[in-house]
């Protein structure tokens, strides 16, 4: 019989990603499928648990966008093959809102039929260490945004939009001078790298990006008036925002970055810091079952 492992983080969704997991294991069973249920604990034990698990036709981590970074490198850290699901229970689902999934059942539905595509994944290394992320990468306000969006989980839905104008309508706007690939921009406000169109709650970041064309979308937006860049994230919503004087745009399938402060960089939804960050797309290294 097919198997599957779910690694939940139970603090995800104001808590109903347990809920989610456990309705999960029954459509499972009701299908033909045996299944393992494992919930992580602390930061950082969704990876172990994804390195010692026992092998299965896939791992669904059921959880956000946190949640799913850490059973990816849990499994490439273990030498797996990357069969991997999501069940959206978290904050920030980017990976789900690109390929349609709303809540758990329909994903469990598209894993019961099987129905898996070849999905690229980025290595990025900073400061000399590896990490992988199949979603988006942040810097500049984009980092401090995540960080500063931890203290408004009371805001749910709106903790990014919350974030994003506290940032805005900060006393001073900090640019990024971020270094990409030898060359400055000393008013760039925020950049991110995406294999996904959405970042956060929703926001259609990327709106050209596609999962599986071995290419990072790379979106920077530069300091500009305070209402144009609050006229801005609205338009960020609908992925109209490219349009922009403000919005440059390109695509890579490598690049090299050097960051001027300390804001750190955000990784699928994790904040790290570190200064030197070399990107680098592995296309169609993962097969999603979604």
């Amino acid at each position: 019989m097919p198997h599957a492992i779910l690694i939940a983080n139970p603090a995800a969704g104001r808590g109903r990603a347990l809920a989610i997991a456990q309705r999960a294991e029954a459509q499972l069973q009701a299908g033909g499928w045996t299944s393992e249920l494992l919930v992580s604990r602390a930061p950082g034990d969704a990876r172990a648990l994804a390195e010692s698990c026992a092998p299965a036709q896939v791992v669904l981590a059921v959880g956000g966008d946190g949640t799913v970074f850490e059973v990816l490198n849990g499994l490439i850290g273990a030498g797996r093959e990357l069969n991997i699901g999501t069940l959206p229970a978290g904050s920030g689902n980017s990976l789900a809102l690109d390929v349609g999934l709303t809540n758990g059942e329909q994903a469990i539905e598209r894993v019961l039929a099987k129905q898996t595509r070849p999905i690229d994944v980025i290595k990025a290394t900073l400061d000399g260490i590896v990490h992988h992320a199949i979603n988006v990468i942040g810097w500049g306000a984009a980092a401090r945004i995540t960080t500063r969006s931890e203290g408004l989980r009371w805001a749910r839905g709106l903790r990014y939009d919350l974030a994003t104008l506290c940032e805005i309508l900060r006393p001073r706007l900090i640019p990024g001078a971020t270094r990409i690939d030898g060359k400055c921009d000393e008013n760039e406000l925020l950049g991110v790298a995406a294999l996904t169109q959405h970042s956060g709650r929703g926001m259609r970041v990327a709106p050209s990006a596609l999962l599986d064309d071995g290419l990072l979308d790379v979106v920077t937006i530069r300091r500009g008036f305070r209402p144009k860049l609050i006229a801005l994230l609205v338009r960020v919503h609908s992925g109209k925002h490219l349009t922009s004087p403000l919005v440059q745009h390109r695509q890579t399938a490598r690049m090299e970055m050097h960051l001027e402060d300390d804001s750190g960089i955000v990784i699928d939804g994790e904040w790290l810091p570190g200064r030197e960050l070399t990107l680098e797309v592995m296309p169609r290294r993962a097969r999603l079952w979604a």
